[in-house]
């Protein structure tokens, strides 16, 4: 007798094939999504503080640099001067709160920067 296609056995035989190499596979592909998600987050604070470099480079007198002082830029204040977009997303594509600050440093005459959610 002459068959044409596949007995049960070899369909679970590749069924189960397949899903061990998708169990390895899995874990190490949720570890490079996070890292991508990471690299995103990375990249719109970078684009935020490179914003608030700009602010700040554009406003020297309003920034002077004594040590030990800092000074809050509000991300609607960036948003207001065209140094950043109102539409920044986290990895998520959760809006970024424009509530949110930029604490600027003065240390050794150098600004630090640092995002923050609070200002004081």
């Amino acid at each position: 007798m002459n068959k044409k296609g596949f007995t049960l056995v070899e369909l679970l035989g590749v069924i189960t094939l397949l899903g061990i190499i998708m169990g390895l596979m899995f874990p190490p592909l949720l570890t490079q999504l996070k890292k991508t998600s990471n690299s995103i987050d990375e990249a719109t604070k970078s684009v935020i503080i490179t914003g608030a470099k700009n602010f700040v480079e554009e406003n020297k007198n309003d920034f002077p640099k004594i040590n030990g002082e800092y000074y809050c830029i509000e991300f609607q204040e960036l948003v207001d001067e065209n140094k950043i977009s109102k539409d920044l997303k986290d990895s998520e594509g959760n809006e970024i709160s424009l509530e949110n600050y930029v604490k600027v440093t003065i240390s050794d005459n150098k600004y630090n920067y640092e995002i923050t959610d609070e200002c004081e």
